[in-house]
């Protein structure tokens, strides 16, 4: 492994140049005008993108990061990407923190994502279903 120290600033530039910002803020922008309760939802897309592009950035420079770390450079990056209501701004971290905290989890258990232990890409666990069946 490499000997980078992995710190937030470091994660926000990558995402920067990771991360297409026009292609970003359109999406953004198509979640405008929703209600505070849809909000979420509307931008699960987006923030789901900044939190796989975290993890590629770790297998890239060939380094694993700490949970924290890397949440906090995802909630900072889109802190500066999403503009919620003025009334909201002072609170923002705990508005994005929570969704971030979210979908990390869905990823984790409900979608059976390995997150890379060591720094190698990432793939999905395939989902074992069992077919419905129905009685008669």
């Amino acid at each position: 492994m490499g000997t980078i120290v992995i710190d937030k600033d470091l994660l926000l530039q990558k995402l920067v140049e990771y991360i297409d910002l026009s292609a970003m803020a359109e999406k953004i922008k198509a979640c405008e005008g929703k209600s505070l309760y849809d909000m979420p939802a509307a931008l699960s897309d987006v923030i789901t993108e900044v939190i796989v592009t975290v993890e590629k950035i770790m297998v890239d420079i060939q380094e694993v990061g700490h949970g924290g770390e890397k949440e906090d450079a995802v909630v900072a990056f889109l802190d500066g990407v999403i503009k919620l209501p003025y009334w909201l701004e002072p609170f923002d971290d705990n508005v994005i923190r929570p969704i971030v905290r979210s979908i990390v989890a869905t990823l984790n258990k409900g979608l059976q994502y390995e997150w890379p232990k060591k720094a190698v890409p990432a793939t999905p666990k395939p989902i074992e279903t069992t077919p419905v069946t129905e009685d008669k």
